[in-house]
């Protein structure tokens, strides 16, 4: 929340005064000027905060890594190959956050292409 109001504040207030001065009305100036230029302003924080989500929290559980150690240490029971299945795991992750990285970081082109 702090950021998304961090990125409302820094735009210029002359933004939306000329917004307003060429009969854009309050909703018309928030949806045309404040609400994109808050994006641009936004974009890299939100990614960093998603990706320290990903990795920090309890939110990993709910993506699967609970689901992934429990899936190795059953292949592993059957198997006695831990380090396999540990760096299938360890692999499965990184390629987890990966994919999250490369889709913010598109995300961070678009918006930036579209200043």
């Amino acid at each position: 929340a702090d950021i998304i109001r961090a990125g409302i504040v820094a735009v210029d207030v002359g933004q939306t005064e000329g917004a307003r001065s060429i009969g854009f009305g309050k909703w018309q100036t928030l949806r045309h000027v404040v609400i994109p230029q808050a994006i641009r302003n936004t974009a890299p924080p939100i990614g960093g905060n998603l990706i320290a989500l990903l990795k920090e929290s309890s939110i990993v559980s709910v993506i699967g890594i609970a689901e992934l150690v429990h899936s190795a240490q059953l292949a592993i029971s059957e198997t006695f190959r831990p380090f396999e299945f540990y760096i299938t795991a360890a692999a499965l992750y990184y390629i987890l956050n990966l994919v999250l990285e490369a889709a913010l970081r598109l995300f961070e082109r678009h918006v930036e292409a579209s200043r």
